[in-house]
């Protein structure tokens, strides 16, 4: 296999790729009506110029005794070509215009000949408009009338794909209600202008790097499947209300991995209201701990217990201190299969588990089209709800109740090494800027001084006993203590997270002073339109050499980034940073093995990251947690026993809880994880897409105080080109930011929502599109960007991330979605540069171009 870029870069990439080619929204513009704006645009602008030239001129005129009698006509045809009117026939060229310089008329002249033009122009313009924007609609239809989009619209909005067929049942030219329009827009514009998150609007492989002499080669091979999975944490839920008699008997119960005796009390955490409880080990209690051991069948459970002990049981089942476990691995290969087998043939619901796993099969199977997958989508709902019983208290989902996700069963690109190895040295210069800005880094500090202070310098303290007491802490810390500091990073209670510029610790603050001085430096070189700043790699490095110690990055991290083109070799702009050893990776392998196992290399997973041999253990936590996007293949060899989940690894590849203890490191100022039995160390990868702050209290503290995770502060992007504030002012720019080859801040404009223009009661669509034309024209914002509105955020709650639109002033559908966005006009509007354009994405042969993003995946240089 070719070598990647550098000795640091994993071998495997993964591609991701926009469902729908550039060409849907070409379809749906209105070039001719936009450049018709421009070209009114451009004569006003004349008319403007010329018109302040010439007023000037007339005022030396007016001021001269010679022409004292043409006074009042001067002065009327002054204020004519202030106005941009056409002057009455007195004012010009009346008794006087031969006094005039010949020049002076002759430009006269001209200017109304461009004023004429300029009128006749915009009286053109809405004919025109409405033209065209019918030519839209159809394109609409026919985009939205796609398999790859009606497929992905099945999965994510219903109601709207029964109006979109509702729409298609009417002759053709008939438009649809103007709601459904815009939120077909809103889906195509997403399903096409990025890899979108609704990865059913978007297809997913592994590539790997190449001898190819171009950065980037399409293969020529456009083979994708769709996988579906069924809702797993909702097969989890339902598994006690299946298992009837002898098979509920046979469910597994175990005490939670979390629980920990002191005191006179077992602690553990609540698996609900996320806190640290403990209760007395009373006679029952003790029973029923003794009971279960170190798992039991819940019948044998049953036979051991008796009275008081009895109903002790089912009540400790009920906070969460024992559990009984659903018959199937979280990260079983096929769920459905493992619970039918465990029911037996002869349970209720074996049937409509078989028939529920055929749909499931059917579903994606090549050859199944649109109007068959709605018959199955319905099939499925009818077979969960027969699985699922009687609603009771709990019913069904509305949506959900499967996921589905396309994977390329074929390599779409081939990655050249040599000609990606100048930026990818790039990104290893940013990876070694973003440990500046890491959440885990003021985490880690701040426990490391809680840490020692309460327990001393060479303490080890049970990870457990570490926990619980933090927890308990928490509750009444007093504000302006470490303890109090550290549970607001932890989230362990409600509030803003705290200001490293007022920490507790000098080291905190000194960090807040470098992130500052960081990217003051950065922005302090030149600007050079339309590159913007660009810093060079050595400045960076030359920053990074001053740091203290305990600014580390982490081992290793994945690179979201896109090709920018460019004359002088690759560039890139970097969307954002996650976790890496797999975390992206180990998801797509997984659906690579569903839908074509012989492209799914398990040796393409495990150590496929670049980090130094950590002389330990790199161990990940692979509970769901509530979602199927937490679904993946292994990607790292050993796992922590965690709370609520089920293992399919053999013992010795689990490492218990209760076998790690903290110890505090000086020297990097951090805690270390260790195991009590070898003493050597743990470090916890976070390989689910779950987003870390939805992940359980316990699994938060583990990937903050000892994860391989970047843990950014902020958004990349939010990261170097701040928070949008509330400012009253006006428009304010910030220029693109690139460091060597890899840009890692578009340019953006902020604006306040009601400093906008809104159309006016009465104004058309080429009147209002004229407005926001020279609105953006005036500000130097380009014709394409990407839009969020974010209001301010109620107090104690975090902010709630904002899905950007794409808006291309040429197309009117996207201009009537961003007039949504001026409703709420306290609200504040950032627009970022579409870069790189839709023009300039791969083009995958007859398939057209389509928006490709890449996730690299690097360890330290």
């Amino acid at each position: 296999m070719p070598a990647p870029p550098t000795a640091s870069t994993g071998p495997v990439v993964v591609v991701r790729v926009a469902a729908l080619p550039t060409r849907a929204l070409d379809d749906t513009a209105v070039p001719a009506s936009w450049a018709m704006v421009q070209a009114v645009l451009a004569s006003r602008r004349r008319v403007a110029e010329a018109g302040a030239r010439l007023a000037d001129e007339v005022h030396g005129f007016i001021a001269d005794p010679a022409l004292a009698g043409a006074r009042p006509e001067l002065v009327a045809l002054r204020r004519a070509l202030h106005n941009r009117r056409r002057p009455g026939h007195r004012a010009w060229p009346g008794r006087h215009a031969d006094l005039l310089p010949a020049r002076f008329r002759a430009d006269l002249t001209d200017w109304t000949v461009e004023l004429t033009r300029s009128a006749a122009l915009t009286r053109q313009l809405p004919d025109l408009l409405d033209a065209e924007q019918t030519r839209s609609l159809r394109a609409l239809r026919r985009w939205s009338a796609t398999e790859v989009f009606e497929f992905g619209l099945l999965q994510s909005s219903e109601d709207l794909l029964h109006a979109l067929l509702r729409w298609r049942d009417q002759p053709e030219g008939i438009p649809p209600r103007a709601q459904v329009a815009l939120r077909l827009a809103k889906y195509l514009a997403r399903t096409v202008a990025k890899t979108s998150p609704q990865a059913t609007f978007m297809m997913s492989g592994l590539c790997r790097w190449s001898d190819v002499p171009t950065a980037v080669q399409p293969t020529g091979r456009w083979a994708w499947r769709s996988v579906v999975e069924p809702n797993v944490p909702l097969l989890q839920a339902l598994t006690r209300r299946l298992a009837d008699g002898a098979a509920a008997g046979r469910l597994v119960v175990v005490t939670t991995p979390a629980a920990d005796v002191a005191d006179g009390r077992i602690w553990f955490a609540h698996p609900r209201r996320e806190r640290i409880q403990g209760l007395l080990l009373t006679p029952p209690v003790r029973t029923a701990i003794d009971a279960v051991g170190a798992g039991a069948p819940l019948a044998e459970v049953g036979r051991r217990l008796a009275g008081d002990a009895a109903v002790t049981f089912g009540r400790l089942v009920e906070v969460g201190l024992f559990e009984i476990q659903p018959p199937f691995a979280d990260q079983a290969a096929d769920h459905l299969h493992d619970l039918r087998v465990w029911l037996g043939r002869e349970s209720p619901a074996a049937g409509p588990l078989r028939a529920l796993a055929d749909a499931l099969h059917a579903y994606p199977a090549p050859g199944t089209d649109a109007s068959r997958r709605r018959e199955l989508h319905r099939r499925i709902r009818t077979e969960f709800q027969a699985v699922h019983g009687p609603a009771g208290d709990t019913p069904l989902p509305a949506r959900n109740l499967f996921r589905e996700n396309a994977v390329f069963t074929a390599e779409p690109v081939r990655l050249g090494g040599a000609r990606w190895r100048p930026a990818v040295a790039d990104l290893h210069v940013i990876h070694r800027l973003l440990a500046l800005f890491q959440h885990s880094t003021v985490v880690r500090l701040v426990a490391h001084r809680v840490v020692v202070d309460r327990y001393g310098a060479d303490s080890r303290v049970g990870l457990l006993e570490l926990h619980r007491e933090l927890s308990r802490l928490a509750v009444d810390a007093e504000p302006g203590t470490a303890v109090a500091e550290l549970a607001g990073l932890l989230l362990l209670r409600p509030g803003e997270p705290p200001d490293p510029a007022r920490s507790t610790l000098a080291e905190v603050r000194r960090l807040h002073r470098l992130r500052h001085e960081a990217l003051a430096a950065l922005w302090a070189g030149p600007e050079s339109p339309p590159h913007g700043v660009t810093v060079d790699p050595a400045r960076v490095r030359a920053l990074a050499d001053g740091w203290p110690p305990w600014v580390r990055p982490a081992p290793a991290l994945a690179c979201f980034v896109q090709q920018v083109p460019a004359t002088d070799g690759l560039r890139l702009v970097l969307n954002g940073v996650g976790a890496g050893h797999g975390a992206v990776r180990s998801r797509v392998h997984r659906l690579l093995a569903k839908a074509a196992p012989a492209g799914a290399d398990p040796g393409e997973l495990l150590g496929a990251t670049p980090t130094p041999d950590p002389a330990g253990y790199l161990a990940e936590i692979t509970g769901l947690f509530g979602s199927n996007v937490n679904l993946r293949s292994p990607a790292v060899d050993f796992e922590i026993s965690h709370p609520g989940t089920v293992s399919a690894r053999p013992p010795q590849r689990r490492i218990a809880l209760d076998d790690l203890v903290v110890t505090p490191d000086g020297t990097t100022r951090s805690l270390r994880l260790r195991r009590r039995s070898d003493d050597r160390e743990v470090r916890i990868a976070h390989t689910g897409m779950m987003a870390g702050s939805r992940l359980p209290r316990l699994a938060r503290f583990l990937i903050h105080l000892f994860g391989d995770v970047p843990n950014a502060a902020a958004p990349t992007a939010q990261i170097f080109a701040g928070t949008p504030e509330h400012q009253p002012g006006a428009v304010r720019r910030h220029p693109r930011l690139s460091i060597g080859r890899v840009t890692v801040s578009r340019a953006s404009w902020r604006v306040r929502a009601d400093l906008v223009p809104r159309r006016a009661k009465g104004v058309d669509d080429a009147g209002y599109l004229l407005t926001l034309a020279a609105w953006f024209t005036d500000h130097r914002i380009p014709q394409r960007t990407y839009v969020t509105a974010t209001g301010p955020a109620p107090p104690d709650t975090p902010p709630v991330p904002v899905k950007p639109i794409y808006l291309d002033l040429a197309n009117m559908l996207l201009v009537r979605l961003f007039e949504r966005l001026l409703r709420e006009p306290g609200s504040v509007l950032v627009f970022t540069e579409a870069l790189p354009q839709l023009a300039d994405a791969p083009c995958f042969g007859p398939e057209g171009r389509h928006v490709t993003e890449y996730v690299v995946e690097i360890g330290p240089a």
